[in-house]
């Protein structure tokens, strides 16, 4: 279904999500939620009806922080140096 996926850490990180295009729509989140290379998530369903509710045939989404988490309080207070770096 998406053919950009760029995970770590048994896929707990996410660092891209996508789909390649001509006219391509940049999504900057906050951090992953559950969407996968074959399963969108909520967030991406809605991506997916931006791009082609506007002309765009393709998107990328990139997060501050990589590691994945459907409840923004669970993520870590401290920042994990080495997602932090592999997001980079």
């Amino acid at each position: 279904m998406f053919d950009i996926y760029k995970t770590a850490r048994n896929n707990s990180w996410r660092f891209l999500l996508g789909k390649t295009g001509q006219k391509t729509l940049t999504v900057v989140g906050l951090n992953p939620s559950t969407a996968t290379d074959t399963q969108p998530d909520m967030a991406i369903r809605k991506i997916k009806r931006i791009v082609g509710d506007n002309g765009y045939d393709g998107f990328v989404v990139v997060n501050l922080y990589p590691v994945r988490s459907t409840i923004i309080e669970d993520l870590p207070v401290e920042r994990d140096d080495e997602a932090h770096h592999q997001n980079l």
